[in-house]
């Protein structure tokens, strides 16, 4: 999954504000991407996408992108907290892929 976050966090942070990607559960792959957008800007998850498969790889476009209207929770260093985004998706699971 790292492999992917990197660009696909790049690709996503010049089109929206605070960006997270991560992995969640996919009964097919067992882990697939996803993304959460913080946006200052009216923007839709279907311009991200579109702006994603202009920058990388279509494979690395993630399936869902989550719009938030409010920033993302962050730690006092000002890191994004993907584990508080990333803990409902995994909620119930017996393994969690991704780790941490």
């Amino acid at each position: 999954m790292y492999t992917f976050a990197q660009p696909l966090g790049r690709a996503l942070s010049t089109a929206a504000g605070s960006v997270a990607v991560f992995g969640v559960p996919d009964p097919r792959w067992g882990e697939a991407v996803y993304a959460v957008v913080f946006s200052p800007r009216d923007v839709t998850a279907d311009e991200l996408a579109a702006h994603c498969r202009d920058r990388i790889a279509g494979f690395k476009v993630p399936r869902c992108i989550e719009l938030r209207t409010e920033p993302l929770p962050k730690s006092a260093a000002g890191k994004i907290l993907k584990r508080d985004l990333r803990e409902p998706h995994w909620a119930g699971q017996h393994t969690q892929i991704s780790g941490g």
